[in-house]
């Protein structure tokens, strides 16, 4: 039996409205906090929002901003801009979904008349519409650098980076949500459905999806909070070795692959999944350097030290920036990190000889969202993840490249310490073979039953509805009583009416009443139950406090049958004992 309280405060939207308004909120407020100019459209082509930098480079205020509010796009670029995004973009959007270019806004010109040069990313919404993101040609930091040379154009991008932090952060915690309900509706799938049948083969489809999908969205976390990661010993050796031999088969004809190890036991410390991603990405981006040409890749693995005789990198503490310098024969230099100079570290190096990094994209080459590929080739550059894992451990990235020699990357990751390493399967696996054994469902072989409940009734407080009812299943197939609510302040009103709830399950963002707010009211009331606090990763807890309260175990989202199972039966076992 479950029971679903969606109670309705006095102007407050409930359902499905909360869990709109809650992730267009977040949403909203990444988008205003953002340094670069964006926009919406709707399918009709109106402007449907725009962020308050694009508003300043138009020359508009702020309060004038439902004025722009319901005109068609093209009010916002200059006669030739418009007639190129008609000419190149709207095709290109119509068949692959996105287009990147060279525009000038209608207005905010500069002081030679002309209004100064942006590149324009544009994207379709899945629900049809548009969203464009408008950076500066040099960005902000070109102009800094005129103004005060290097480290002012480091900091601009500095501070540009930190905006997409936020804005990948709070994408990624709304989709870990819709990926947590995928999840357990495809694992109930799995569960009901004959094992031999062909349905049953779809849905063990859906979780290597999602799996990887969850990939996807770690990386993005990964990036926004580097220092939250979980991390471990990787060893390197069978990492690259492996990855490698995937790339062998893709080198254009001709080619020639190396491989220089500097010993079978260095290893890493860093969480074992982003780490073998990086590999995987840089040497991806290497091959797409050859451009289908014979050429050379090399990667290249060593223990090192002391880093501040590297050129670029910032003192030890300071804050970690991007510096990109021009040197000779057209070579372009990018530096980022600020590495501690007792620390040691091991060098991964991948050297291709193709036709280098142009000066526009060495300027976005750690951001998210900058990709150099078509719709069809994939994600570009994906350095963002790996930017913010290394750089964010104290390690330290160099990217040397030129139209002569090539590119060479260098990753400078904090050693481990002298400890059992991870597994080659954990690190090294490959993505297809670690999603298949994540999706194993109920009746795979050697798979321990998971603990049942004794018809418990568990409070449930959730403001995502589908993902709240998801959760409820999954609580009825483990043999306990959901009481389902959407938000913190209903929570808090049915556990003032003394029902008998034996254990709560709460998200930690949530309207009106926060997971952690709920806990610390319960326990100034003397109320001693259990609690599961639902957290998407890497977000801030304050756990010398929920080491007082007591009680509490934190779950991270997507949530997986198998883990809740555990942790509500160890919480309900340790109270009873």
């Amino acid at each position: 039996m479950t029971i679903q309280l969606d109670v309705e405060s006095t102007g407050e939207a409930t359902g499905a409205q909360a869990d709109e308004s809650g992730a267009h909120g977040r949403a909203a407020a990444a988008l205003e906090a953002l340094g670069e100019a964006v926009f919406l459209c709707d399918p009709l082509g109106r402007v449907s929002y725009a962020n308050p930098v694009l508003l300043a480079r138009l020359g508009r205020s702020a309060e004038s901003a439902p004025d722009l509010i319901g005109r068609h796009w093209g009010g916002l670029f200059e006669a030739e801009s418009r007639r190129r995004i008609e000419r190149e973009a709207l095709p290109a959007l119509h068949e692959g979904g996105r287009w990147r270019g060279r525009v000038r806004l209608a207005a905010g010109a500069g002081p030679d008349g002309d209004a100064p040069a942006q590149q324009l990313a544009l994207s379709q919404l899945a629900g049809g519409g548009l969203v464009g993101l408008l950076l500066r040609e040099g960005g902000d930091a070109a102009g800094a650098a005129e103004r005060g040379g290097l480290v002012e154009a480091a900091d601009a991008r500095r501070e540009r980076m930190d905006s997409l932090r936020r804005l990948a952060g709070d994408m990624a915690h709304d989709l870990n949500n819709v990926l947590a309900t995928i999840v357990g509706y495809a694992r109930f799938l799995t569960e009901d459905l004959p094992k031999d049948g062909q349905p049953h083969g779809f849905a063990q489809q859906i979780l290597v999806a999602t799996e990887r999908a969850k990939r996807l969205v770690d990386g993005a976390l990964a990036f926004s909070r580097p220092d939250k990661a979980e991390r471990k010993t990787v060893t390197v050796a069978p990492v690259v070795e492996q990855t490698a031999r995937a790339l062998r088969g893709r080198l254009p004809a001709g080619s020639t692959l190396r491989i220089r190890g500097g010993g079978p036991d260095l290893a890493v410390e860093a969480a074992p999944a982003v780490f073998a991603g990086a590999v995987e990405q840089l040497l991806a981006n290497a091959e797409e350097a050859l451009a289908g040409r014979a050429g050379t890749v090399e990667v290249a693995w060593r223990a090192t030290g002391d880093l501040r005789q590297l050129p670029g990198l910032a003192r030890p503490g300071a804050p970690a920036r991007v510096v990109i310098e021009h040197l000779e024969a057209g070579r372009l230099l990018a530096a980022a990190g600020a590495p501690d100079p007792n620390s040691r570290f091991l060098e991964l190096s991948v050297h291709d000889s193709g036709h280098g990094i142009a000066p526009e994209v060495m300027e976005h080459v750690f951001e998210p969202f900058f990709t150099t590929r078509q719709p069809s080739k994939g994600r570009g550059l994906g350095l963002s993840m790996v930017y913010g894992q290394v750089v964010g451990q104290g390690g330290a990235i160099l990217i040397d490249s030129g139209p002569a020699d090539g590119t060479t990357v260098r990753l400078f990751w904090p050693a481990a310490p002298g400890v059992e390493a991870v597994s080659k399967t954990e690190a090294g696996a490959k993505p297809g073979a670690a999603a298949a054994v994540a999706a194993g469902g109920a009746g795979t072989p050697g798979r321990r039953p998971l603990p049942k409940g004794r018809g418990q009734r568990v409070l449930v407080a959730e403001d995502d509805r589908v993902l709240r009812e998801a959760i409820g299943e999954m609580l009825q197939r483990l043999n306990y009583k959901p009481v389902l609510v959407n938000d913190g302040e209903v929570a808090r009103r049915v556990l003032s009416e003394g029902g008998a709830i034996e254990a709560v399950m709460t998200d930690r963002r949530m309207p009106n009443l926060s997971g952690t707010e709920l806990i610390e009211w319960m326990r100034g009331q003397g109320l001693a139950q259990p609690v599961l606090l639902c957290t998407g990763y890497g977000e801030d807890l304050d756990t010398a406090g929920l080491s007082r309260a007591g009680g509490v175990a934190v779950l991270s989202k997507p949530i997986d049958a198998a883990t809740l199972a555990g942790r509500l039966d160890a919480l309900l076992r340790a109270q009873a004992g």
